[in-house]
C-alpha cells in the first residue's frame, strides 16, 4: 500500500531461506494494521518474512486496490520510489453464502489418505467415491456434515487459532435447535462443547462433522431422538470483520434436517430364490450411502445344510444387494434364513425359501450419484 494514497502501508522484509528462488507471502487482511489480531504478513515454508512497520488502523482493512512494490533496496522509501517490480493487491468484498448438509456412514474415516490430518481434499475424495452424500435426513448413528461456504473468514480463523476457537470466542457462531418440540416443552439445543464435533478448514469452505451418536443437548435429560427436526444456523458476528458493532450486520446461513430411526428391509418376505447359482438377495435401508452391510444366509432344517456371508454396500438410492452361489444344490421348498448386519449388529432377519421359479429376472441394484 501507500499511506498517502490508501491510508495503509506495510513495509515487509523477506528472505528466500530454502534457496528455491521464490518466496510465497500470505497477507492477512483481518490482522493488517493491528498486531493484536496476528501478523499481517507471513512466509510459507522455511522462508521468512518480517513486518518492519505498518500503518495502524482502527477498523479492518477496507476493500479496494493497494499498490505492491518490491526491490532489494534496504529502505521502504527507496522501494516505493524505485521499485524493481510492482503490482496490485485487490481486497474484494467477503460473503457468507450457504450451508448444505451431507451424511456419511458410521465409522467413516474422514482422513481419506491416512496422512494423519483431515483436509478439504479428504472430504472431496469421500464425495467422489460416494461415501459422503447430500441429505436432508440423517439416520441415528451416521455422521452429519455441515458444509458452510463463506469467503473472507481465513483471517479471523487464523487470528483465533482455529474455527472451533472462533466459535468458542464468538467471532462466528453455530446453533443447532429443534424446530418441532412437543407442546409445553422448550426445544432441544445441541451443546457444541459436549458433543463430538470436528472441524475441517479450507479456502472459503468449512466442514463441521457431527457423530449423531454423540450429540448432547443443553438439557441433559433429553437426548436427540428419531423424529426430531432441527435447524442449523451458522452466523458471522465478528465486529471487526463486519466493520460494524450492530447485530443487524450479522450474516447467517442455515439448513434443516430430520433425525430418523434406522429402517432396513429385504425386498420380499419370505425371500425367494431358485435352486441355481448367482441368486441375488436385495433390500433397502435409510442408512447412509456407502454403509457396508453383511448379508448372512443360513439353512434351516435343510439337507445339505449351508451357511455363507456376503458384503453389500448401500447405494445412493438406499438399495443394497449381494449374489449367492449356495443354492444350486438345493431343492424347491428348502428353507433358510437371511440376516442383515451392520458392524456385527442384526438389523433385520427374514425367512427364505427355494422355489421352482422366482418369476422375474434377477434384480440388480443401480446406483445413482446425487449431484454435488
Amino acid at each position: 500500500g501507500d499511506e498517502a494514497d490508501a491510508g495503509y502501508q506495510a513495509n515487509v522484509s523477506f528472505s528466500d531461506e530454502d534457496g528455491d528462488g521464490q518466496v510465497v507471502l500470505e497477507f492477512n487482511t483481518y490482522a493488517a494494521g493491528n498486531g493484536t489480531y496476528g501478523t499481517a504478513v507471513t512466509a510459507q515454508g522455511d522462508d521468512t518474512a518480517t513486518v518492519d512497520d505498518q500503518t495502524q488502523i482502527s477498523q479492518m482493512l477496507a476493500q479496494g486496490d493497494y499498490t505492491l512494490t518490491v526491490s532489494t533496496a534496504n529502505t521502504a522509501s527507496s522501494t516505493i520510489d524505485s521499485p524493481q517490480d510492482f503490482g496490485t493487491v485487490i481486497v474484494n468484498p467477503r460473503s457468507t453464502d450457504s450451508m448444505q448438509l451431507w451424511t456419511a456412514p458410521a465409522g467413516t474415516n474422514f482422513d481419506a489418505n491416512d496422512d494423519g490430518t483431515t483436509t478439504a481434499d479428504d472430504v472431496t475424495a469421500l464425495v467422489e467415491d460416494g461415501t459422503l452424500t447430500q441429505t436432508e435426513a440423517v439416520t441415528s448413528g451416521d455422521f452429519l456434515v455441515h458444509q458452510v461456504t463463506a469467503s473472507g473468514l481465513e483471517g479471523v480463523v487464523k487470528s483465533e487459532g482455529s474455527l472451533a476457537a472462533a466459535i468458542d470466542n464468538g467471532s462466528v457462531s453455530l446453533s443447532i435447535t429443534q424446530t418441532n418440540p412437543i407442546q409445553n416443552q422448550d426445544p432441544k439445543e445441541i451443546n457444541l462443547t459436549e458433543s463430538d464435533l470436528s472441524y475441517v478448514e479450507a479456502d472459503g469452505v468449512y466442514y463441521i462433522v457431527a457423530d449423531t451418536d454423540n450429540l448432547e443437548t443443553e438439557m441433559g435429560s433429553k437426548d436427540v431422538a428419531a423424529g426430531d427436526e432441527y435447524e442449523a444456523v451458522f452466523t458471522v458476528e465478528d465486529d471487526r470483520l463486519l466493520r460494524s458493532a450492530s447485530a443487524d450486520a450479522h450474516q447467517s446461513v442455515s439448513a434443516n434436517f430430520t433425525v430418523e430411526a434406522e429402517e432396513t428391509s429385504l425386498d420380499s418376505e419370505p425371500v425367494e430364490v431358485e435352486a441355481a447359482s448367482n441368486q441375488t438377495i436385495s433390500g433397502a435401508t435409510n442408512l447412509a450411502p456407502g454403509t457396508e452391510l453383511t448379508l448372512r444366509v443360513r439353512s434351516v432344517d435343510t439337507q445339505p445344510g449351508f451357511y455363507t456371508t456376503q458384503t453389500a454396500t448401500v447405494q445412493a438410492d438406499g438399495t443394497f444387494s449381494a449374489e449367492f452361489d449356495v443354492f444350486s444344490d438345493q431343492s424347491a421348498e428348502d428353507t433358510f434364513r437371511v440376516t442383515v448386519l451392520r458392524s456385527g449388529n442384526n438389523l433385520v432377519q427374514v425367512d427364505g425359501v427355494v422355489v421352482e421359479s422366482t418369476g422375474t429376472a434377477t434384480p440388480t441394484a443401480t446406483a445413482t450419484r446425487r449431484p454435488t
